[in-house]
């Protein structure tokens, strides 16, 4: 199943313009099986997605942490300090309450990424590797980081506007309801990156339609 794991409601992320209801539309309409809301240092939308959930479409809570050393996105752990901390002390207390953490956009040239850094983090679960608002050459520079630290490799949209939700997605060889399923795959690794082709609606692995990367 194809699940986006970032994206940003304008409701509780001031930087994104599409509301809760228009990413669940516009996931729907790109055929994703499911959606994680991840707002910037926040869990403002869980309220929201506990009404709207459904048993045909998967909408899962995550957080999008800003630390010392740029931007990581958290699934299955909720007692995040409201300070801003290193990475290697978040990575830390995610592991201890048993979620997951994605270096996001770890290369985007505007010092939000944790970059290098990456090399430092032996805890962090994945990376990011194909980031809808991040240009080829650094997603590139994302995936050979991940490689060569052995991470899990990631793809999401990182959508601020409904146009851009499902650009990349993830697709998971097994079903995810929840969050604990969702942070089981992931540590598992039954992902695979993919790339949606607005040509005939569908989506490809990131090998097979490599210069759209």
């Amino acid at each position: 199943m194809l699940i986006d794991l970032h994206v940003h409601t304008k409701e509780f992320s001031s930087c994104s313009k599409v509301s809760f209801a228009e990413i669940i539309e516009a996931a729907k309409a790109k055929g994703l099986a499911g959606i994680c809301i991840t707002d910037h240092d926040n869990y403002g939308a869980k309220d929201l997605i506990a009404k709207h959930q459904e048993d045909n479409f998967t909408i899962i809570l995550g957080i999008e942490v800003l630390t010392n050393q740029g931007d990581i996105l958290v699934f299955g752990a909720y007692d995040i300090p409201e300070d801003t901390i290193d990475a290697a002390e978040l990575v830390s207390l995610v592991n201890d309450q048993g979620g997951v953490t994605i270096a996001a956009h770890p290369y985007r040239a505007n010092n939000r990424g944790v970059g290098d850094h990456i090399n430092s983090l032996p805890g962090l679960t994945g990376v990011e590797i194909l980031n809808g608002n991040t240009v080829k050459e650094n997603n590139l520079r994302a995936l050979a980081a991940a490689q060569n630290n052995d991470k899990v490799l990631i793809a999401a949209s990182d959508a601020h506007l409904a146009s851009q939700v499902g650009k990349y997605a993830t697709k998971f060889s097994t079903k995810i309801e929840n969050v604990d399923d969702l942070v089981n795959a992931i540590k598992c690794n039954y992902v695979t990156p993919m790339v949606y082709c607005q040509t005939d609606n569908k989506f490809y692995k990131m090998e097979e339609v490599y210069e759209k990367v």
